[in-house]
């Protein structure tokens, strides 16, 4: 299987996943994420909640265990489940390869190619743009939420309106 990706001493291409196998991988992520961040903040609320009630422990425990569990833990739990079984059991379902490549940079030749398949599912003819290295300009892109600064690396080609961007390569911090 064909995944158009190559790192090498020659070249670096680059290509990710379609939508519908990076969605199996989300919700994975987010059900273990959130089951596992949550449920420590639900066992410690629940001792502050049973400390703090006028009812005995048990009524709250039941309460609670009916009431806002289910959609608090049981949520993330079961994106997780779900998302552990399609992944590990049925990869037929939720893998599907690339496309292509997105982009390719050649230490050989010297030359950087863009992929564009924006003709390739109505004519199966997909572009390339091909060009120098030295004609593109990197930059930085710089985003700011509540977390703080996230900066993202572009490279910019000088007279035609090609973009690279590296952001699905660079990680968070």
């Amino acid at each position: 299987m064909e995944l158009h990706q190559n790192f090498d001493q020659e070249r670096f291409r680059f290509s990710q996943l379609p939508f519908r196998s990076q969605f199996w991988i989300f919700i994975l992520l987010f059900g273990k994420v959130g089951f596992i961040i949550l449920f420590p903040i639900s066992i410690i609320s629940h001792i502050a909640v049973i400390h703090a009630s006028d009812d005995s422990w048990q009524q709250v425990t039941v309460e609670l265990l009916i009431g806002l569990y289910p959609f608090l833990l049981g949520i993330p739990l079961l994106s997780w489940l779900i998302g552990h079984i399609v992944i590990n059991r049925f990869p037929r379902l939720w893998f599907r390869p690339p496309k292509g490549p997105l982009w390719e940079l050649n230490r050989r030749t010297g030359l950087v190619t863009i992929f564009g398949y924006k003709r390739h599912r109505k004519e199966g003819v997909i572009e390339e743009f091909i060009a120098p290295f030295y004609e593109f300009d990197a930059y930085m892109t710089t985003t700011h939420d509540r977390h703080g600064c996230y900066h993202g690396l572009m490279l910019q080609h000088r007279y035609e309106e090609q973009c690279i961007n590296f952001h699905a390569l660079l990680g968070p911090d």
